[in-house]
């Protein structure tokens, strides 16, 4: 069976081939206004005096009724001559041509498969599209646009409710999400989802979409909330800030889950509550102001701003993906050094992979104007790339282009694709400069690059192994590929033996003493060291090469943190956070940065965030249990242990002894036995002497602490800022031990114990 086209009409227009989005005369405005009027009849004739009235109501008739003949003769060219079928003066699609959208979301409506519907319903109707000339087009859109929407908020409405008459709070408050989204000025639909919320155990979401939806209301309708929703608000914040681990969520393994429908259809009002709500936090003296957040909501969205989308893989084999995937990170990274384009980092990007999330979403939750999207088909040495650019504004095509080449020019697409960009953005460049470097003349070398680097984002003990071999092999085929050795040094951070990363390093600055990465990579061995000034002059180098970098300002503050540099460290985590809001890793170490920093409830603000995103994140939910340890918020502090324990392959039950035995420890002072079945991996010698130190056994601490001193463990240099060791800070072998490795107790790490 040949598989149809298909014209996808909710959230803008394109019309879809078996190869990707089609360009060309067959997407002319009135063209894809003939065919959105044709499908919205699904499969009922038009006549054609109706289609002429509608879309050439200035034409004179002959002129008119020839514009519909030519019309559909490019139609029919593109589409088969059986797409649009004639029968006397009536035209109809034939849906096993052409398929709509709009026409399956009505029959998923009319078959009472809601959920069906929704996912369907990728926004508005014909979002932005409008026909010169041709009012009544326009109106009928208009009335079909507002009928649409009001059906699938009907249908979000229903589910939800359906979902709370099963007792599922958390499956309505993600409906209630997703209905909030399209209409975020609704006062009934705020409290409803507020009101799941709190049901579903999380009053913070709750509390952050009152204050969000207040934002909104006073920013784009200068009206004051509804006194229905500020009266909730203020019942929820009379009860305490405590997180609950997810009971609706079972994660086996360390592999982090996709993000869930209901988490991704919300995006836009988490990344409004990170970003607008913040500039308002000052009327709500309850939660703290968090001045990262507050710059990126104070920042206008530059015109000249893009997010590349990963490319869809549409080869047959399905392995293809790291191929689709690092094309597109390759197009990134080169209109990343575009002077006067912002463009969104590549976590935060990718954090929209085989998510069902609508362009202009992505694009408020990124903070730019425009959106590429593309699609990748790979069979032997031979490719075909499909591309798009996008204003999320009116969700128009600003350009699109297919490519068929050979592997071998993938260098050259990749500069095309990146100058057509450039144009359509109207971005002035340098006489003769080049976008797109080629890092090797050894295809097979490139390959294997992207492999490793996919392989390496994926960040889990099996991925980085793997990761390794690839990367290994592409220096071996081509010794001089620079990126290789520079991504070689960041995969050997996360695996046994730091000279190797340094070897590494060092050999991609041989090549190219330009790659800030590896500047980046050179100062955390050194730091790893205790080399601080050598580490200090590789982070500020690699930064100032690539200011852009997230990871770059993010592993800077980690260093800053130790050196008791704590305003400095939170500058550069405040960075990394605005460079690339959505990343899990970066967000969570924003939270990191608060908690040495001694702002315990700033840390928790920004764990919430990244719990937001991804409530199994297994580290991030460790700054939970470790900052409510050090409150002697002991319940909290158990529950989130426990949690940690299950998501990362630790005895949840050994956890909880161990949380016990530190609160009575905390009540009375005695030293108390520590379990020793943890179970695998649980951190090596240094959160045994964390542990060991939070349980009162001082000897103990300091003879693991000396041992990681004679091997060199760089963990050591976290030492006089973990807040668990805080206790040793008045203990002169613990001062004197610092003192070796050129550093001091962080006075920020023992605030806690004034209070105790």
């Amino acid at each position: 069976m040949v598989e149809p086209y298909i014209l996808k009409l909710l959230g803008g227009v394109t019309l879809v081939g078996p190869d990707g989005p089609l360009g060309g005369r067959a997407v002319q405005h009135r063209r894809l206004a003939l065919l959105a009027l044709l499908a919205a009849a699904r499969g009922r004739p038009m006549s054609r005096d109706k289609l002429i009235a509608t879309l050439w109501p200035e034409s004179a008739a002959d002129r008119a009724r020839h514009s519909l003949s030519d019309a559909l003769h490019v139609l029919r060219k593109v589409l088969g001559e059986q797409a649009i079928v004639a029968a006397g003066d009536e035209l109809r699609l034939d849906p096993n041509i052409l398929a709509s959208d709009v026409a399956a979301f009505e029959a998923a409506l009319e078959g009472g498969d809601l959920e069906r519907a929704v996912e369907l319903y990728g926004g508005p109707f014909l979002d932005g599209f409008f026909v010169t000339g041709a009012l009544e087009f326009d109106d009928w859109a208009a009335a079909e646009r507002e009928r649409l929407a009001r059906a699938h908020g009907g249908a979000l409405e229903r589910l939800a409710e359906e979902a709370t008459a099963r007792n599922d709070p958390r499956a309505a408050a993600g409906w209630w999400s997703r209905r909030s989204a399209q209409d975020p000025y609704d006062a009934r639909i705020a409290v409803r989802l507020m009101e799941t919320l709190a049901a579903a155990g999380d009053r913070a979401g709750a509390i952050q979409h009152a204050v969000t939806h207040a934002v909104l209301l006073r920013r784009e309708l200068d009206a004051e909330p509804d006194p229905v929703v500020t009266d909730l608000a203020r019942r929820l914040r009379q009860e305490p800030h405590a997180w609950r681990p997810p009971e609706a969520v079972s994660v086996p393994t360390r592999r982090r889950p996709a993000l869930v429908p209901a988490a991704a259809a919300s995006l836009l009002l988490i990344i409004l509550s990170v970003a607008l709500l913040s500039r308002d936090r000052q009327n709500a003296a309850d939660e703290p102001r968090d001045p990262a957040v507050v710059a990126a909501a104070e920042r206008e969205v530059p015109q000249a701003s893009i997010a590349i989308l990963p490319f869809e893989n549409m080869s047959a084999d399905p392995d293809n993906e790291y191929f689709a995937d690092g094309l597109a990170e390759e197009i990134l990274n080169a209109l990343a050094d575009v002077p006067g384009l912002k463009v969104a980092a590549r976590t935060s990007s990718f954090s929209f992979k085989d998510k069902d999330v609508d362009i202009p979403t992505i694009a408020t939750a990124l903070g730019v104007r425009t959106v590429l999207e593309g699609s990748v088909r790979k069979s032997g040495d031979r490719v075909r790339i499909t591309a798009q650019l996008v204003n999320a504004e009116d969700g128009l095509h600003l350009w699109s282009e297919t490519y068929d080449r050979n592997l071998d020019d993938i260098f050259v697409v990749q500069e095309e694709i990146a100058r057509a960009i450039v144009g359509a953005l109207e971005v002035r460049l340098a006489t003769g400069a080049a976008l797109v470097e080629r890092p090797t003349e050894n295809q097979e070398a490139h390959e294997a690059y992207l492999r490793g680097r996919f392989l390496w984002s994926q960040r889990t003990p099996e991925s980085f192994r793997a990761a390794a071999e690839h990367l290994e092999r592409a220096v071996e085929l081509d010794p001089d590929f620079a990126l290789a050795w520079a991504g070689l040094a960041d995969v050997y951070f996360n695996l046994p033996g730091w000279e190797k990363a340094r070897e590494a390093a060092e050999r991609a600055l041989e090549l190219d003493p330009n790659l800030g990465q590896a500047h980046i990579a050179l100062g955390m061995h050194h730091a790893g060291k205790f080399a601080w000034a050598a580490a200090d002059e590789e982070f500020r180098r690699g930064i100032e090469l690539d200011p852009r970098y997230p990871r770059g300002h993010l592993e800077y503050a980690y260093f800053l943190g130790p050196q008791g540099r704590l305003d400095e460290a939170l500058e550069h985590a405040r960075t990394a956070l605005e460079l690339d809001p959505l990343s899990l890793g970066i967000g969570r170490g924003y939270a990191i940065i608060l908690m040495y920093a001694g702002r315990y409830e700033e840390a928790l603000a920004a764990a919430d965030r990244v719990s937001e995103l991804d409530p199994n994140f297994a580290t991030n939910v460790a700054v939970y249990f470790i900052i409510y340890a050090v409150q002697g918020r002991w319940r909290e502090a158990t529950e989130a242990a426990v949690r940690f324990a299950e998501l990362y392959g630790w005895n949840p039950e050994a956890m909880r002894h161990l949380m016990v035995a530190m609160e009575r420890h905390a009540q009375d002072g005695r030293p108390v036995p520590i379990p020793t079945d943890l179970g695998e991996g649980t951190g090596g010698p240094f959160y045994q002497a964390v542990h060991l130190g939070m349980l009162g056994q001082p000897d103990s601490t300091m003879a693991i602490l000396e041992r990681m001193y004679e091997d060199g463990n760089p963990q050591l240099q976290r030492a006089g800022i973990e807040p668990w060791l805080a206790p040793l800070h008045d203990d002169p072998r613990f001062v004197a031990l610092l003192d070796k490795i050129g550093l001091a107790p962080v006075e920020s790490a023992r605030a806690w114990m004034q209070d105790r």
